[in-house]
């Protein structure tokens, strides 16, 4: 069994993050070490921490002196990883037991996937669900312009590719130009889709904390105010949001160290067509 590296970057959780710890270290995959980064948390994070890395020796934990933001420490726990295979932990999410197991097996068993990743649900804190993203296995059957278009077009879920199971040789090529700061992993997703074949597991294996209360937790609320009508006229021309994730993505696919001659030569007809069908919202024309 080959070594997987989870990284934890942790800020503020001790509230939760004893529920994400307990569920990274019931794994039925055993063999990890999970690198975790407090980011100069203020609260109880760093004593909650300190105390399972002394009952797991796979635990290994640093506490950052001075924050580095959410970028700078992901990128201090993937510096840190030993193993052959990288997992980005988010701490205040969890996983199925058999998370790993499902997700590292096909990546063992055909050397063409560099990334396997599962379908997820986002949750509130108390567990109930939002809304089910599920990838359907015929994505497996999907080129790589397949999956490069449907980030670009933001389709809900595939920017979360950075989240599954990744060759820690392949991401580390990836990350080592850092992409700017709005939008990153995005853009890290989509020079991820075009480097090789991406595997995707139906199962809802991950749960993704998008909120920490549901609506029914909520005990006061607040007025809508009413909504404004945006006028078109007084929006930008070009949506920064999109111009940014759409204009890195083609320069990092065609400079890319991890992306084949061959796959650059016609990268640009998938970029197009994906800029096609969001021509309104790239050219800003609804932008909120």
């Amino acid at each position: 069994m080959k070594l997987i590296s989870i990284g934890l970057p942790a800020y503020n959780r001790a509230s939760i993050i004893r529920r994400t710890l307990d569920s990274l270290l019931s794994q039925t995959y055993g063999n990890f070490e999970l690198i975790i980064s407090d980011d100069a948390s203020t609260d109880g994070t760093e004593q909650i921490c300190r105390e399972y890395a002394e009952r797991d020796k796979r635990i290994r934990y640093t506490k950052q002196e001075s924050n580095l933001g959410v970028k700078g420490n992901f990128y201090f726990v993937l510096g840190e990883a030993h193993g052959q295979y990288f997992m980005r932990a988010s701490d205040d999410d969890w996983w199925a037991p058999d998370f790993l197991e499902k997700l590292i097996t096909p990546l063992e068993n055909n050397s063409e996937y560099i990334c396997s990743m599962s379908s997820f649900a986002r949750v509130y804190n108390n567990g109930e669900v939002e809304e089910n993203l599920i990838f359907d296995s015929g994505l497996n059957d999907a080129g790589r312009y397949e999956i490069f278009k449907r980030i670009l077009m933001r389709k809900k879920g595939f920017d979360h590719l950075d989240f599954g199971i990744i060759k820690t040789d392949v991401f580390r090529k990836i990350t080592s130009r850092q992409p700017p700061d709005k939008g990153w992993d995005a853009i890290i997703c989509a020079e991820l889709a075009l480097a090789g074949k991406i595997y995707f597991n139906s199962e809802i294996l991950r749960f993704n904390n998008n909120k920490l209360e549901s609506p029914r937790e909520k005990i006061s609320k607040i007025s809508p105010k009413p909504a404004k009508k945006l006028n078109k006229f007084k929006l930008p021309i070009v949506s920064t949001t999109y111009a940014n994730l759409f204009l890195n993505a083609l320069w990092r696919g065609l400079t890319s160290r991890v992306v084949p001659w061959r796959r650059k030569m016609f990268l640009i007809f998938p970029w197009l067509g994906a800029l096609y069908s969001k021509r309104k919202k790239f050219f800003g024309f609804y932008c909120k």
